[in-house]
């Protein structure tokens, strides 16, 4: 089955659903032994704070109207993002961040996280002063870590978390070029020299 998407910004009323959202994909997490959302992160605040900047995105089914999957796209500076044990492939270039990724469990396997993805990818395209675009993942966790790099993502290094609840915790970076790279921020790599 072939499912007929589109992706627009969340509201308030989305909330229910989001929230389900965000518990299948802990509940999935939790199936393959993964720590990653066990705690308190992502909380109902952080939803409702990204609802209400206009962060969160959701696919919906066009034919039934159901929430698919949703991912919050933040504009950075991203605190987490300040440090990194490795490089990213830019400096000083404007960036958002993909968090809180989920899909739900009963559309899990049909590539819903790429096709959000890539509908994010075309939206973040058209807007000129967003040259790149950032998300982390837990180590353990091998099928995002998969999608990411799948979808056009180059691992970048390490990321320590700066959440109280997972203060401290390690997880891999990559990032993704958009069309509106500058090249002057685009970081020179000894081997590219």
């Amino acid at each position: 089955m072939v499912l007929d998407m589109r992706l627009r910004k969340a509201t308030m009323e989305d909330l229910p659903h989001i929230e389900s959202l965000i518990a299948d994909g802990r509940d999935h997490l939790a199936a393959q032994g993964i720590d990653q959302w066990q705690k308190t992160y992502p909380h109902q605040d952080d939803l409702i704070k990204d609802i209400k900047n206009g962060w969160t995105v959701v696919n919906v089914d066009e034919e039934t109207g159901e929430l698919l999957g949703t991912c919050a796209v933040i504009p950075g500076p991203d605190a987490t993002y300040a440090e990194i044990d490795g490089q990213w492939l830019t400096k000083d270039a404007t960036y958002v961040a993909v968090h809180r990724v989920s899909v739900s469990r009963a559309h899990r396997g049909k590539g819903l996280t790429s096709k959000l993805f890539q509908e994010i990818f075309d939206r973040v395209d058209t807007m000129p002063t967003i040259e790149s675009i950032r998300i982390d993942t837990n180590e353990k966790n091998t099928a995002m870590q998969h999608i990411i790099m799948k979808n056009g993502f180059t691992a970048t290094g390490k990321v320590t978390l700066k959440r109280a609840d997972v203060y401290g915790v390690k997880n891999f970076a990559y990032e993704k070029l958009t069309a509106n790279i500058k090249p002057e921020h685009i970081v020179q790599t000894e081997a590219a020299q």
